[in-house]
């Protein structure tokens, strides 16, 4: 997405200044621009900077996956710790339920051919008779590579829902949690737009503040994703601006327009703040 300052605002708050003390109104309109890259990156989920906020972007990332996906000896474990009473036959008993259920994955992983597949095929049938949530419906097989994780994701935010059924019981978890750390590295990705935005501006400019205020493990993404860029046209004669572009295609999944329109004016506003600490300092030095 590209993000455009509104000109007219900022040249209405630079005209006060510009002429009357040493500030130059394009490296200004660069300086600003970098700043509102940095406000944008901390505006955009996962909010903030701090390692905190990582850590718990990643755990969320797990407990998602985890509403979809989830490994054979947790099914297990909540089968005999199900609710489902006593009964004649053996897998009406939960914890035998459990074994049953477990001796059926671990038969089938062993197997080869048809006596495989029936072996799923029968473990399928006994979470589909005792109906336990939230393995309701859940396929037993090996892991999709994250094709039922990508289907179960909703709304303008792509979240799985909290009341998602475990779509997939999973009988190679290791492929299952190299799956969810490789989500995991993925934290920081939407912010990183905005980082190599912020860096791209202070290059044209000369501007030594760089990435300076977004974290590391933000930064770390710029390289390998390449995810954003910025245009610089702060010396244009007709109305010059900044483009800052954001180029991650979920962009508005983790930021809303209205907040980047917030974000703006509130940079705008520290601007002004700046420009009238400048123009106090000029007016000291010349003696009024």
């Amino acid at each position: 997405m590209g993000l455009q300052i509104d000109a007219s605002k900022l040249q209405k708050a630079l005209g006060a200044f510009v002429g009357q003390t040493r500030l130059q109104a394009a490296q200004e309109m660069r300086i600003q621009a970098r700043n509102l890259a940095v406000r944008l990156a901390n505006a955009t989920q996962p909010f903030g900077d701090s390692d905190d906020v990582k850590k718990r972007s990643e755990k969320k990332i797990r407990t998602e996956i985890g509403r979809v996906y989830m490994p054979t000896w947790l099914a297990s474990s909540i089968i005999a710790r199900s609710s489902k009473g006593q009964g004649k036959s053996p897998t009406q008993n939960p914890r035998q339920a459990a074994r049953a259920f477990s001796s059926l994955v671990l038969g089938a992983q062993k197997a080869s051919g048809k006596r495989k597949y029936r072996g799923l095929v029968d473990a399928d049938l006994l979470l589909q008779r005792l109906q336990v949530k939230p393995l309701i419906g859940s396929l037993v097989s090996r892991f999709d590579d994250g094709v039922a994780h990508k289907a179960a994701r909703y709304g303008k935010t792509q979240r799985v829902p909290k009341n998602q059924y475990v779509r997939q019981v999973v009988t190679d978890p290791a492929k299952l949690e190299k799956y969810i750390a490789m989500k995991e590295q993925r934290a920081g990705v939407a912010k990183s737009g905005w980082a190599m935005a912020a860096e791209m501006i202070s290059m044209a400019g000369g501007i030594k503040a760089g990435m300076r205020g977004i974290p590391s493990w933000v930064k770390r993404h710029v390289k390998k994703y390449q995810t954003g860029d910025a245009a610089d046209f702060a010396e244009a004669k007709d109305k010059p601006f900044v483009e800052l572009r954001n180029r991650v295609k979920y962009i508005f999944q983790t930021i809303s327009p209205d907040t980047i329109r917030k974000t703006i004016d509130i940079q705008i506003l520290a601007m002004i703040k700046r420009l009238g600490i400048i123009a106090a300092a000029e007016a000291k030095k010349a003696g009024l």
